[in-house]
C-alpha cells in the first residue's frame, strides 16, 4: 500500500474495503474503559503505575480475608467429605454383615 501500512487480509476493492490494516486506532488507549480516560479504572491503573508496592499491599490487604474464607471453607468441605465417605463405608459394611446374617438364617 502507498501509506505504508501493513494489509492483513485482501481484497481488490479500490476504495479499501476488505482490507484490514495493523495502523492503531486513533486516540486514547482507556477510552473504551469504564468512565473513560478520566474514570476509575483508569485512575487505578494510573495510582497502580507509580505506587507499585503500595497498590500490591493494598491488594493483599483487601484479598487477605477472602483468603482467609476460602481456607475454613475449603477445611469444612473436606470435612464434610470426610465424614460422608466414612458413613457410606459405615453404611456398606452395615449391609454386607445384614446380608451374611440373612443368609445364616436361610440354611
Amino acid at each position: 500500500m502507498a501509506d505504508g501500512s501493513e494489509t492483513i487480509l485482501g481484497g481488490d476493492a479500490p476504495s479499501g474495503e476488505g482490507f484490514a490494516t495493523t495502523d492503531p486506532p486513533l486516540g486514547s488507549p482507556f477510552q473504551n474503559w469504564p468512565g473513560g480516560e478520566n474514570g476509575w479504572l483508569h485512575q487505578i491503573v494510573l495510582y497502580a503505575a507509580k505506587e507499585p508496592w503500595q497498590f500490591c499491599w493494598y491488594v493483599l490487604l483487601l484479598l487477605s480475608p477472602m483468603f482467609c474464607i476460602s481456607a475454613v471453607l475449603s477445611w469444612k468441605l473436606a470435612q464434610a467429605l470426610d465424614a460422608q465417605e466414612k458413613d457410606k463405608a459405615r453404611k456398606n459394611k452395615k449391609k454386607i454383615n445384614m446380608n451374611k446374617v440373612k443368609k445364616g438364617k436361610s440354611d
